[in-house]
């Protein structure tokens, strides 16, 4: 697997990963953790599948890698809450 679309599915999964944190429950029971990780992962994956090229060059170093990592996870959560609020 190339570095590019191993990044992507990283940033795309660490994105979902906030989206399905932030959705609500599914008829009063919570998801399981397992399930919502497997869940953020499989989109992250088809994310990538879809979005071959990214958009993007990849970060230089590792701080600028995690500083990616945290605002994909923060826009994440952000689309989560906006989709809880509609669905609420």
């Amino acid at each position: 697997m190339p570095w590019d679309l191993l990044l992507l599915t990283v940033m795309g999964s660490l994105r979902a990963v906030g989206i399905v944190a932030a959705l609500p429950s599914l008829a009063g029971r919570p998801l399981p953790p397992v399930l919502r990780v497997a869940l953020a992962v499989l989109l992250g994956g088809l994310v990538a599948g879809v979005n071959p090229v990214p958009a993007a060059p990849a970060p230089a170093t590792m701080g600028d890698l995690a500083l990616a990592a945290v605002h994909e996870l923060l826009l994440g959560l952000a689309m989560g809450l906006v989709i809880r609020a509609l669905l609420s």
